[in-house]
């Protein structure tokens, strides 16, 4: 059995009901999801996660929250996907297409939700921003 092992993030920017996430859309796919993408060689499982946001984002970001939220998903070829999500914020950067997300949006994580494709996103989205939501003392709801 095959084991893949990715890393990503949410990236929050703001506090209270002015927080905003961003999420990217893959135009070889037509849809919404949250940055990832495969482990390098040699990598820590945060150097992967900051190095595929940028990759993806343009967006230079610091990880907040080194306790990760991890999903394990079953592929059709049989091996096992186990993606590493961190909270993270913007520092700096911005965005430019390229071959893997054509276009990002930063949403009121109510909104985000409602645009994500996937059900495992939002699932994320929710224990990301519940960490982000501790860290900064917010009371903000979804």
């Amino acid at each position: 059995m095959t084991v893949e092992i990715t890393g990503g993030g949410a990236i929050f920017q703001g506090i209270g009901k002015d927080t905003k996430v961003c999420i990217i859309h893959r135009g070889a796919y037509n849809d919404w999801t949250l940055p990832k993408g495969h482990i390098d060689p040699g990598e820590t499982i945060e150097e992967c996660a900051l190095r595929e946001v940028l990759e993806e984002t343009g967006l230079e970001c610091s990880i907040v929250d080194h306790s990760p939220f991890i999903t394990e998903r079953l592929l059709a070829s049989g091996s096992t996907k186990i993606t590493h999500y961190f909270t993270m914020t913007f520092q700096k950067g911005g965005f430019v297409p390229n071959s893997e997300t054509d276009a990002i949006e930063w949403l009121p994580v109510d909104l985000a939700m409602n645009r994500l494709t996937y059900q495992n996103d939002k699932d994320v989205l929710v224990a990301l921003f519940n960490s982000y939501r501790n860290i900064t003392g917010t009371e903000s709801d979804i």
